[in-house]
């Protein structure tokens, strides 16, 4: 059908040729994107008629396009009782990297949270179980201060390229 189409503006049009080579790179884009490949830049797409090798590093530059928890590193828990903590919170969260999280523990058992809050571009925190627990970034970590002192040797590990690094911390929730 769009070949079709594409030849009867041809025929027809007297701008045709003006129409056919974005309506060919906007299709191009869709059914690249159909196949879970993202095109940024329309030009980029033009110029791969011309390629005739593509070469790949090893630097993590390829993605599926899904984020997936590669490893969990629990300190002082077990993974089972990490879960009942972090699920909760990821579950109400709208993040890329949180769906990666529920489904890497789709099987938990978790409790609803008493408390929620969605840090813009920071991370979640929330009340689970009567437990204060923060799940963030390690910069935003960083700034929370002299509360967190004790994590300090852990954040100042140098983090690993291309993989994003979250820490959960937590604490008894203060009496009122």
């Amino acid at each position: 059908m769009l070949v079709v189409t594409t030849t009867v503006l041809i025929i027809a049009c007297p701008c045709a040729l003006g129409l056919a080579t974005p309506l060919s790179i906007t299709v191009g884009i869709g059914k690249a994107a159909q196949a879970g490949i993202l095109i940024k830049d329309a030009d980029a797409l033009q110029k791969l008629s011309k390629v005739n090798a593509v070469v790949f590093d090893k630097t993590g530059t390829l993605t599926l396009g899904q984020p997936k928890v590669q490893a969990v590193h629990p300190i002082g828990i077990s993974e089972t009782e990490l879960a009942k903590w972090v699920v909760p919170l990821e579950k109400r969260s709208e993040h890329p990297l949180a769906k990666a999280v529920t489904d890497y523990w789709s099987d938990a058992n978790t409790l609803e949270p008493e408390q929620f809050e969605n840090l813009k571009g920071k991370g979640v925190q929330g009340i689970v179980d009567g437990k204060q627990i923060v799940i963030a970034s390690i910069n935003h970590i960083k700034t929370l201060g002299s509360t967190y002192r004790h994590l300090k040797p852990l954040l100042l590990r140098p983090p690993v390229k291309h993989i994003h690094q979250s820490l959960l911390l937590s604490r008894v929730k203060p009496s009122h």
